[in-house]
């Protein structure tokens, strides 16, 4: 039985759970933006949030692992292309194939932020109903003139609603070809098109099965707003984090 996504939105009683989801938001935000430019230090200690998070909410690393293995195989493509395509000092040389010793070092430097980034918004999905997330998304974009805030923040919680079931899907593809006696196929261009075929007639299938349940429910843009109260313990916890990632950012 294929389990639920590390990133689906639990209820729960830890301190991350029960923290306010725009406090939540905007830490993310902060933690985010402090990864671009940012030295491998202070990477370094960056990582030390979602590392601690994830330790405090007990979560299983091979199930985020899992959960992000494509997002794995992105980056290593990413470190792979800089490596071979960036000119500078080689490394070492395979034939015609040279590897850059700064494109590699730039690689995976922008691996590990945009993997930071990505960790930190698995804990704020993990944490966050989807109900929740959609509200702060809205409660931020609401002062703004012209942005059409119901509408960016109800495809911000579709979005983050279909994850967990395009998952699913990919697992039962992947079982289903396996049955059917798919690995087999040694040419890997052959098996990746013939899953990425029957992976998107799913997805195609459930996302139009969605659309036509939200019209015949005359699902709208406008919404009742959920209400929101933060406490000084919620903005304490804000500010600690906005405190430390300044402190590394500056320092590191």
């Amino acid at each position: 039985m294929y389990e639920p996504a590390t990133f689906s939105g639990q209820t729960g009683d830890s301190l991350l759970h029960v923290w306010d989801a725009r406090c939540k938001l905007a830490a993310l935000a902060i933690t985010g933006g402090a990864t671009f430019g940012a030295a491998p230090a202070a990477l370094a200690a960056l990582s030390l949030i979602p590392a601690a998070g994830a330790a405090f909410l007990g979560l299983a690393l091979w199930r985020i692992a899992r959960d992000l293995k494509i997002f794995f195989l992105f980056l290593f493509f990413l470190v792979a292309a800089h490596a071979l395509f960036t000119p500078g000092e080689e490394l070492i040389r395979l034939g015609w194939i040279g590897v850059s010793r700064p494109g590699l070092a730039h690689g995976l430097v922008l691996a590990w932020r945009l993997f930071l980034v990505t960790a930190c918004g698995v804990l704020f999905a993990a944490t966050t109903p989807n109900s929740r997330i959609r509200a702060s998304v809205e409660w931020f974009l609401k002062p703004l003139p012209g942005v059409p805030h119901g509408r960016i923040a109800s495809m911000m919680g579709l979005l983050l609603g279909l994850l967990p079931g395009i998952l699913a899907s990919s697992n039962a593809v992947s079982c289903a070809q396996q049955a059917r006696g798919a690995d087999q196929v040694k040419n890997p261009v052959r098996r990746l098109r013939l899953f990425a075929t029957a992976l998107l007639r799913t997805v195609f299938s459930r996302s139009q099965n969605l659309a036509l349940a939200m019209t015949a429910r005359c699902y709208s843009d406008t919404r009742t707003p959920q209400e929101f109260k933060a406490s000084a313990k919620d903005m304490a916890v804000l500010a600690g984090v906005a405190a430390f990632v300044a402190f590394i950012r500056f320092n590191a």
